[in-house]
């Protein structure tokens, strides 16, 4: 298990964090080709969440551990979050909502804390 903190005001900044989390996660796992591009997608729509529905600057602070053949992602940011319950997921034809959509189409597993600033996300992505 290990964490990780960025801090990002623009989207430039954001990509750089995500940049480094997923670089430790390559240096910290083997994760096959197709899950390291659905872990980079969710890291994206979470963080893009983040920023423009967020506090600025964004304080991201992500737990990563691995066990059972899957990748488990505890993030959470500084922002106010949202009500789950209004979010509309499965419906990537809305304006609202897509990037949770994505989230969980690809994940195996995605739940938020009661105010919704805190996700646990859970993949199947290690190789045997």
């Amino acid at each position: 298990m290990w964490s990780f903190s960025g801090v990002f005001s623009t989207s430039k900044q954001m990509y750089a964090v995500i940049e480094q989390l997923l670089l430790e996660a390559l240096e910290q796992l083997r994760i096959n080709e197709e899950a390291w591009y659905d872990l980079k997608l969710i890291l994206q729509e979470l963080c893009l969440n983040a920023l423009e529905h967020g506090d600025k600057p964004v304080n991201l602070q992500a737990s990563v551990c691995a066990y059972d053949n899957c990748l488990h992602i505890l993030i959470s940011d500084s922002g106010q979050g949202f009500n789950p319950m209004d979010c509309k997921l499965s419906c990537l034809d809305e304006e609202r909502g897509r990037g949770l959509s994505i989230v969980e189409a690809l994940a195996k597993k995605v739940v938020f804390n009661s105010c919704a600033n805190k996700v646990l996300v859970t993949l199947d992505i290690l190789e045997n």
